[in-house]
This record gives C-alpha cells, structure tokens and sequence, in this order.
C-alpha cells in the first residue's frame, strides 16, 4: 500500500520487483477527481487568471476558489508539478483505496470507476474505518465562541507541526481572553482524541477545518459541523458537507491568509445555527447510520474489500 504522496516514487521499485501497488488517498473521492485529472489540465496559473471554474470530466464544475493553492502556481513550482505526476502516476497503480462510503459520495464514487473521470484509472475502492471542538487561534474565534452562549472544549493550535508549538496558552490567545473563556469552557494547546471527544454525548456541534479525517469521524458519531476551511483541500471538503446537509458553511469567509479576519459576531451567529438546527441534526444522525451501514456484513464498504481480497488471493495462487 503506498501513499498518494509517495506514488511517483515508489512505483518504479514496485514495478521493478513484480509487487502489485495499491494507493491510499488520504482524502474525499471529490478531491481525487481533481489530483488524478491535473496533469490533464494546462496551465493552472493562466486558467486561475482567465476563469472562474475547473470543468473535471463526469463532475460538476468546481470553482477555481476551491482548489489547493499548491495547484495554482507557476508550472516551474516544485511541489505543484510533484503533486500533479502523483497524480499521473496513479494511472499505474493497481487500484485506488479512499475513506468514504457510498451514500456520502455516490455519484463521484460512480463517475470514477465507470471512467467518466478517466477511462484509464484503475479501480477505486471505498472503505470505512472505525473509529465542540475548533482549531483556529485568533481571537475572533475565541470572542465568537463565548458570544455563541454555549460551552465548549476549544483545541488551539498555532503551528503546523506539533514540535514547534511551545508558546503558553495566554501568549497564543490573550491572557484576558484566556481568563474569561475558561468561565464558559475549556480550551486546550496539547493534542486531544478527537474521535473520543465527539462521540461524547455532551458534544451538539463541531467547528472543524474540514480536513478529511474530521469530517469521517464527525459523520461516524452523527455529529453537525460548521466548516471553516484554512487550506489544502478543505474547501472541497466543507463543499461535501454542505451539499449532505449534515453542516453549515460560511464560503464568504475565505482563506485566513488572504481574506479579512471573520468578525466574532458571524462566528457566533453560525455557531448558534449549527447547535440549534434540528434538520442538521437529524441529517448527521442518518449519515452515521448510513456509515455504519456501509461496513456491515453486506454494506458497501465490507463488499468492496471483501472483492479486493479475493483478487489478491487469486494472484497469489
């Protein structure tokens, strides 16, 4: 099994040795569309000047605002032509293995394996694995979080690797902002088990990034989000999640970097929406069962690697 980021240089070894390979793509069937179909589009630079959309074969347009700014640059860029011959290199590979399920992304699920996407890319197959909270760090967030009226647990986080993330509580928040957020909840700087934490029956509403892990484990416990993406494939992600109906998400906000910061009344205007919405409290309650439903004895994740196992017990017999 090789990861979606280290497809390109492992194939050849895998190659060279007779040995089948298999991907792990870390996030949404969604934004798998776009990873195996960039090599295929020229000049992302210029076509994020000259339009507002990416038109993926078998998909519905997806808006250019969407999509890693990694793919954006210049086609000198290191990282965007790395990113975009993994995804090439897929083409390669004997099958493609993606944490979702059916009926959360049927019809992408579909269009790739049917070859609407590409006629060429190998099989995908769905799994699930088994298995409020919020990640952003200014102090709209913190004012937004006690504006709303509820209680939370708030995990702060200012760096993007764990190592380095050595500041005090009071100096990333605010020594005053830290002294009358801990009236209302709790707010943490060390990692936490997220998984845990939302299964947890006090939890009513999840504020979330919307990276991909998030969003399953949201859905595994039946718990609302609010999507408030930062980067990378979060837009796509929170797209998902709005379209299920399970969350809320503000598009108007934009990136952090490159938009105004979001004033903490909104936050806690959405916040309030998300924890009091019957509807999309009843929405994530069906997509939970519908998880579950999907790794049970016949569901269609437990089909889908039982028929991969089977295959790899034919080739090595």
């Amino acid at each position: 099994m090789t990861d979606m980021s280290l497809v390109s240089a492992v194939l050849p070894v895998t190659r060279a040795l007779a040995i089948p390979n298999y991907v792990l793509f870390t996030s949404s069937a969604r934004m798998l569309t776009l990873f195996v179909s960039s090599h295929r589009i020229f000049n992302w630079k210029v076509m994020a000047e000259e339009t507002d959309e990416v038109q993926i074969p078998g998909q519905e347009p997806m808006p250019i605002r969407w999509i890693p700014s990694s793919f954006l640059q210049d086609e000198n860029d290191f990282l965007r032509n790395y990113l975009v011959e993994n995804g090439r290199s897929m083409m390669e590979s004997e099958g493609i293995l993606i944490n979702t399920f059916e009926d959360f992304e049927h019809d992408t699920l579909k269009a790739l394996n049917d070859g609407k996407v590409i006629s060429t890319l190998p099989h995908v197959c769905e799994f699930r694995k088994q298995n409020s909270h919020l990640e952003e760090s200014d102090e709209g967030a913190g004012e937004g979080l006690l504006s709303s009226g509820f209680r939370f647990l708030w995990v702060v986080k200012d760096k993007k690797v764990d190592r380095d993330d050595g500041e005090e509580l009071d100096m990333v928040v605010g020594r005053e902002l830290m002294t009358r957020l801990r009236e209302r909840g709790l707010v943490m700087k060390s990692w936490v088990a997220q998984n845990e934490i939302l299964r947890h029956h006090a939890i009513g509403g999840f504020v979330t990034h919307c990276g991909w892990n998030s969003i399953v484990e949201a859905i595994w416990n039946g718990v609302p989000i609010l999507a408030w993406p930062q980067h990378g494939d979060q837009k796509i992600n929170s797209s998902l999640v709005l379209r299920s109906g399970i969350g809320i998400w503000e598009e108007r906000w934009g990136w952090p970097i490159t938009e105004p910061a979001v004033k903490a009344e909104k936050i806690a205007a959405r916040i309030k929406e998300m924890m009091c919405n019957e509807l999309l409290r009843s929405r994530a309650r069906a997509m939970k069962e519908a998880a579950r439903n999907a790794i049970a004895i016949d569901g269609s994740s437990t089909k889908g690697l039982m028929e991969l196992i089977g295959l790899w017990k034919n080739e090595g017999t």
